[in-house]
């Protein structure tokens, strides 16, 4: 019995002191999946890049696979894998966030640097015709991706 009321007692006494604060989430919690486009959640293939087709010269193919669920994306731009978040979707709206990637030095990088730019300056898009359209905040075509799942 007094066994008993020592671990209580202890167990009473420790807990007091290991009281963690509360702390307020400021993160952006992203809308129910009925507000957003579903149909972005696929995987596209790149057709174009600031309004010049895409022609692989031996190359992977720069894709993105989008994961709405977990408000995620990761692919590859036609020499380096990579992954990143996504700040903000919603019916017209994708902002890409921070993202990592693989550093393989490649034979042409032109169309790495285009894709990483695509992903920084990307605020708006539309899908039409199984084609993604991606744009800047001015409202400038910077890529065309096509859906291939």
């Amino acid at each position: 019995m007094k066994s008993i009321l020592f671990v209580v007692l202890a167990v009473t006494l420790f807990s007091c002191g290991n009281t963690k604060e509360v702390k307020e989430v400021t993160e952006t919690i992203p809308p129910p999946p009925e507000e957003m486009n579903m149909a972005i959640n696929d995987i596209w293939v790149a057709e174009t890049f600031f309004g010049e087709r895409y022609e692989p010269n031996g190359s992977k193919t720069p894709q993105m696979e989008i994961h709405i669920k977990e408000m995620r994306f990761a692919g590859n731009d036609g020499c380096n894998n990579l992954s990143g978040s996504i700040k903000k979707l919603d019916n017209s709206n994708l902002v890409f966030g921070n993202s990592a990637s693989t550093k393989m030095a490649c034979q042409d990088m032109l169309i790495p640097e285009r894709y990483q730019n695509v992903l920084l300056e990307t605020r708006t898009y539309k899908i039409e015709k199984l084609r993604l359209y991606l744009f800047n905040a001015d409202g400038t075509e910077l890529m065309v991706l096509k859906k291939v799942d």
